[in-house]
């Protein structure tokens, strides 16, 4: 959950970051709408209620586990490309990371 991991950059949602993340956003909120939706009609809920219920809980879902809306971009450390330590890093590096830092380069004939 976004809303209260000790990692955020910021305490409270910025509705300002939203640009950053809209189909993260998009998406939490139609899972909050699916979840909502499926609770009223269990509980057999009139017209009204349903409608404020689904979009309760779409917005609900979208505040609490849309992570971008906590952090500026760059702010998590795994959605930057730093240069990895080759001897001392683990043995998974993001192909990103290698891309950037160790381009490919043309073999060089080294016979006489």
């Amino acid at each position: 959950m976004a809303c209260y991991s000790p990692k955020n950059q910021y305490y409270i949602p910025r509705p300002y970051l939203i640009g950053n993340c809209m189909q993260q956003s998009t998406t939490n909120f139609i899972y909050g709408c699916a979840y909502g939706g499926i609770i009223s009609l269990l509980f057999c809920n009139p017209l009204p209620r349903t409608i404020k219920m689904t979009l309760g809980w779409g917005l609900a879902f979208e505040l609490a586990f849309t992570r971008g809306l906590y952090n500026s971009p760059g702010y998590l450390k795994r959605n930057d490309i730093f240069k990895p330590l080759l001897d001392r890093d683990s043995d998974w590096i993001n192909a990103n990371q290698i891309e950037k830092w160790y381009p490919r380069t043309e073999l060089q004939d080294l016979r006489p």
